[in-house]
């Protein structure tokens, strides 16, 4: 569980790094792909769902922050580690079921 913690930490503090995933993770780790899956096995997310979930939750806070209402989308995006626009406006619309410029605008 101490392990599941860390990774999940190390997640949260990497959101922006476009090659986050399982193996850069489980290397940081000392811990191999495997294990790291492993670890996540029996939760309710995999390693990358919730690479794209925590991405997808700090994309929304940041497009709901009125000090980057001058921010693009892209550049949220790419805040995230998702620079391809069309892929991060896909991921966020599936997460938030509005593409990323509504939602900011909703808020």
């Amino acid at each position: 569980e101490r392990q599941r913690e860390l990774a999940t930490s190390y997640i949260g503090a990497h959101l922006d790094d476009p090659d986050l995933g399982p193996a850069r993770i489980a290397a940081a780790h000392f811990m191999s792909v495997r294990s790291l899956h492993a670890l996540f096995e029996n939760q309710p997310l995999s390693v990358a769902a919730l690479i794209r979930h925590l991405r997808m939750r700090e994309a929304a806070r940041l497009l709901r922050d009125p000090l980057l209402a001058e921010l693009p989308v892209q550049a949220i995006g790419s805040r995230v580690g998702i620079a391809d626009a069309a892929g991060f406006s896909r991921m966020f619309s599936k997460e938030f079921g509005s593409t990323p410029g509504k939602y900011r605008c909703a808020g």
